[in-house]
């Protein structure tokens, strides 16, 4: 396939003119990653700097003149999420407790356990930003202080162990059953879901058949 234009001296008939639209091409391509590397560059030391470079904003603060502000109706609900994931057994009860006093994200949705669990790992309360992997002082002010942040880490919150790991898993074994078979009478347990609520229903199921 030859291209050539009307308009303008340019075509790629001949050895010359595709010669020098490979030069082009290549010239354009540097420059498109010369451009990536220096927007790259800016964002790296901009963080460094503490400065907040967009991205999902998260509860509590404002955006003014690029620049991470405290939202105070919002920031006292962040507190409050925080302080109750080192109070509550699991994050479901958490769930049902802001729901039922009418309390969203910002987009104006539910609060979901996902959404707890980033805003417990969340270093932005800390008045920190971050950028692969290291964390630096941010410009904005810090919502929660250094005692809650450690009450929340140590109370396993944040990794799924302690209470609420056990809460899902005491649903799981109240869902455990055996049967004996008719033929063999040996003890067996069958398959079930996953997740407790479907456990609990494959297992009304199944004692009503064999029933």
């Amino acid at each position: 396939m030859s291209f050539v234009a009307v308009t303008q001296q340019f075509n790629t008939t001949t050895s010359m003119s595709r010669l020098m639209l490979n030069a082009l091409l290549s010239f354009a391509q540097f420059e498109r990653e010369v451009t990536a590397e220096r927007i790259r560059d800016q964002i790296a030391a901009s963080k460094t700097k503490g400065m907040w470079m967009g991205g999902s904003l998260p509860l509590g603060y404002d955006v003014e003149n690029r620049l991470l502000v405290v939202n105070e109706a919002e920031a006292g609900l962040a507190r409050r999420i925080l302080k109750d994931s080192t109070r509550c057994r699991s994050a479901t009860e958490m769930v049902r407790e802001l729901a039922a006093d009418g309390h969203t994200t910002k987009s104006r949705r539910c609060l979901t356990k996902q959404t707890l669990y980033k805003m417990m790992h969340n270093r932005i309360y800390r008045g920190e930003i971050l950028r692969k992997g290291t964390y630096y002082a941010g410009q904005h002010p810090a919502i929660n202080d250094q005692g809650l942040w450690d009450a929340v880490r140590s109370s396993g919150r944040t990794t799924g162990s302690g209470p609420w790991r056990h809460a899902s898993a005491d649903s799981r074994r109240r869902c455990s059953w055996a049967f004996s078979s008719p033929t063999t009478g040996n003890a067996s347990r069958p398959p079930l879901p996953a997740r407790p609520m479907a456990r609990c229903i494959a297992t009304i199921c199944r004692s009503a058949r064999l029933a």
